[in-house]
């Protein structure tokens, strides 16, 4: 899995994203982190889908495109459903007001124990 390291200036490394100065950028983080490729590869997916800055995305506008197959509404708090659904492979999911990545049952976001208990709107195993 590529780990997202940033940009070397000097001796300080900076994320791409803080360079760019982005905010809201779930989107971007979770297909990177998906699709195991850079986040600049990632954010100018997103640009050439119509993505503006700092504003999020339909995410269907990405994953129609590039995923194998989508998961609607499951019933499922996040927990139970990376434990009995999304326990391997590549994932991306949506929950209210936000998507982040699953990667082999490992939940790659910010604040991963945050999403625990909300429940999932949808969710896209991806290529």
């Amino acid at each position: 899995m590529i780990t997202h390291k940033g940009i070397k200036l000097g001796k300080q490394v900076i994320k791409e994203r803080d360079i760019l100065g982005e905010k809201n950028d779930c989107i971007v983080r979770a297909l990177m982190e998906s699709l195991e490729i850079p986040y600049l590869e990632a954010y100018g997916m997103m640009i050439g889908l119509g993505r503006k800055r700092n504003k999020g995305l339909r995410i269907e506008a990405l994953v129609d495109n590039i995923c194998v197959g989508k998961y609607p509404r499951p019933n499922m708090i996040v927990e139970n459903y990376v434990r009995f659904i999304a326990h391997s492979g590549n994932w991306i999911i949506e929950i209210r007001g936000h998507v982040f990545a699953v990667i082999g049952g490992c939940i790659k976001d910010e604040f991963p124990s945050a999403v625990l208990n909300c429940h999932v709107l949808n969710s896209w195993r991806m290529k």
